[in-house]
């Protein structure tokens, strides 16, 4: 997935990206023939994750 495509397939604008990169958990891209590019399951995975996070918090805190 092109950083374009991932901007719009997560909603998010480039500056918003590029803070999430800095995070370690964020999934690393792959560089073909030097260009950057995401996997669809990587980014699918890190995502439920955080889902499940979230969840997982705010049963703690109610």
């Amino acid at each position: 997935m092109r950083q374009r495509d991932l901007m719009e397939f997560m909603k998010i604008s480039r500056s918003t990206l590029w803070r999430m990169m800095r995070h370690k958990d964020f999934p690393k891209p792959v560089v073909l023939m030097g260009l950057k590019r995401w996997r669809t399951e990587d980014l699918e995975s890190w995502l439920r994750a955080r889902q499940e996070n979230a969840a997982t918090a705010g049963s703690i805190v109610g």
